[in-house]
């Protein structure tokens, strides 16, 4: 859900709602932006503890939300194994 909602530039609709705008809306993208890449199905793209306490504590930049290749990566890979093994069928009916 982050990942796609970073996507489409609407990452502060992870906020709950009832909080309507009585929030600081700078802290809470900076605390979305470090917890998301926690969440990674990849774990060699998730940050280690000791980089979200340095993120938090504003000593190491927050890094952008990375795309979940465990997710967006299969979906891709399956659409391409459908179009080659498409190719091979079209090819074999000829």
């Amino acid at each position: 859900m982050a990942f796609n909602l970073q996507q489409k530039g609407n990452l502060m609709e992870i906020v709950e709602p009832m909080l309507e705008d009585k929030f600081d809306m700078e802290e809470a993208e900076k605390m979305i932006r470090v917890v998301v890449p926690c969440f990674n199905a990849d774990p060699t793209l998730r940050p280690t503890m000791s980089e979200v306490v340095s993120m938090l504590e504003s000593q190491t930049i927050v890094r952008e939300v990375a795309s979940d290749s465990g997710i967006y990566g299969d979906d891709l890979r399956i659409k391409q194994l459908k179009g080659y093994y498409q190719q091979l069928n079209d090819q074999s009916s000829r």
